[in-house]
C-alpha cells in the first residue's frame, strides 16, 4: 500500500437540494458522509481503507485530501452515486491517515430496481475478508 501518512481528513458541514426527492438518502448530524465512485469501492474492497482517488492500483493520484460532510437536515444525496457513512467520532477534521473499513457503518449503493439507497456494508465487508483471505493463500 502506498505511504498515507499525508492524507488529511476534511469534515465540513455539508448542505445540499432534493429533501423532497423520493429517492433521496437523507443523512444526521452523528454522522460524516462522503461521495464516492464505484472506483474508489473497488479500491476500499482491495485495500480496506477509505483513501483518497488515485492511491488505488492503476489510478493516477489526485491528492491527499479526504473529503466528507457533516449530515443533518440540510444534506441529503439524490445523484444516485455511492455514499459512505461513518460516525463522527471516527472521522474527524484534520484527523491524519486513511479511514480504516471497520470505522464505516454504511456504503450506500443505489438500486435501481427499488429506486433508493441500500446500505452494502456488510456486502463490502465480506467481499474485503474474501479478498484479504485469498492474498493470504
Amino acid at each position: 500500500m502506498n505511504n498515507m501518512d499525508n492524507v488529511i481528513n476534511s469534515v465540513k458541514p455539508g448542505f445540499s437540494l432534493g429533501a423532497n426527492t423520493p429517492h433521496a438518502l437523507k443523512t444526521t448530524e452523528d454522522f460524516a458522509y462522503r461521495v464516492c465512485g464505484i472506483d474508489q469501492i473497488q479500491d476500499i474492497i482491495e485495500c480496506g481503507f477509505v483513501r483518497p482517488k488515485g492511491y488505488g492500483a492503476r489510478m493516477k493520484r489526485v491528492g491527499d485530501k479526504l473529503y466528507w460532510s457533516i449530515g443533518g437536515h440540510n444534506l441529503h444525496y439524490i445523484d444516485k452515486r455511492p455514499v459512505l457513512q461513518a460516525p463522527l467520532q471516527n472521522v474527524q477534521d484534520g484527523q491524519i491517515g486513511p479511514i480504516p473499513l471497520e470505522s464505516l457503518c454504511g456504503v450506500w449503493l443505489f438500486d435501481e430496481n427499488t429506486n433508493s439507497y441500500v446500505n452494502q456494508i456488510d456486502y463490502i465487508n465480506e467481499l474485503h475478508f474474501n479478498k484479504k483471505n485469498n492474498r493470504a493463500r
